[in-house]
């Protein structure tokens, strides 16, 4: 005890700076933890792909996206649509949505650039009474195509929307629903267009963006070929046949065709 004493009066300038430095520090720690403002931070990473995980092999972001079918103008027959929404990135199919992912679908006509709903009196000068009609597709367990209608429109209902579609989440992979666009014929060559919309349920926060979009219509083009073939030699005219040992015989046309080959003799048979 004697000797504590001698060290501390021999050395009480560092002592009291030791005791200094002890005092602060807790004084700092207890300043700093007992507070209610002191909190853990909680850093959420958010999955940059997610965004990715609703796509279309026809519908995108955006609203200049079109499809418009060419037909000849004596094609009497509908003409069809078949697309899918997917749970996933079409180009990463390996990473999908990790639950149920629902959206409204809406088809709505408008004219042929999609800028402009078109009224009552409009859609009937272009198709009349026809129907616009949008069915999804699926197979029964025979593995047999089911369509059932889901969205019609024409000049009396020209919007319709289901915001009761689902791509039910799957452990084994990425899903997909799948629907067939069906137009008149009465489209053809017309200004008009159907447009569709597939919009993220509110809830899916991290794809509210991803508001997918597509018009549809359809054109008619001509293309008019020649067909048939014609052949003729391409040597010298001046010689006859007989001072030839073989030919040159050029064929041209367009079309498939089909025959065999044949081997003239030097005196041309």
């Amino acid at each position: 005890m004697k000797k504590m004493k001698q060290f501390m009066k021999n050395h009480w300038i560092s002592v009291w700076l030791v005791m200094a430095i002890v005092i602060l520090c807790g004084g700092i720690a207890f300043a700093k933890f007992p507070t209610p403002h002191n909190t853990v931070k909680r850093v959420i990473a958010t999955d940059t792909g997610a965004g990715s995980r609703f796509t279309s092999d026809y519908l995108a972001v955006g609203n200049s996206n079109q499809h418009i079918r060419n037909v000849s103008p004596t094609y009497t027959g509908t003409i069809e649509y078949d697309f899918h929404v997917y749970n996933y990135s079409v180009n990463k199919p390996t990473q999908w949505y990790s639950k149920d992912l629902e959206y409204t679908l809406t088809m709505q006509i408008k004219t042929l650039d999609g800028t402009t709903a078109l009224t009552a009196a409009e859609v009937n000068q272009r198709i009349g009474s026809d129907h616009i009609f949008l069915y999804t597709v699926s197979l029964d367990e025979n593995d047999q195509e089911v369509t059932t209608r889901l969205l019609t429109v024409d000049k009396d209902a020209r919007t319709a929307s289901n915001n009761s579609q689902v791509i039910t989440n799957s452990a084994r992979g990425g899903s997909f629903n799948s629907y067939r666009l069906v137009l008149p014929n009465s489209m053809v060559g017309k200004d008009i267009s159907v447009v569709i919309t597939a919009t993220p349920a509110s809830k899916h926060r991290e794809i509210a963006d991803m508001v997918l979009s597509a018009r549809f219509g359809a054109s008619a083009q001509t293309i008019v070929l020649s067909t048939g073939w014609t052949g003729a030699f391409s040597d010298d005219t001046t010689v006859s046949l007989a001072s030839y040992q073989g030919f040159n015989y050029s064929i041209t046309g367009s079309g498939s065709g089909s025959g065999r080959r044949t081997e003239l003799d030097d005196t041309g048979r």
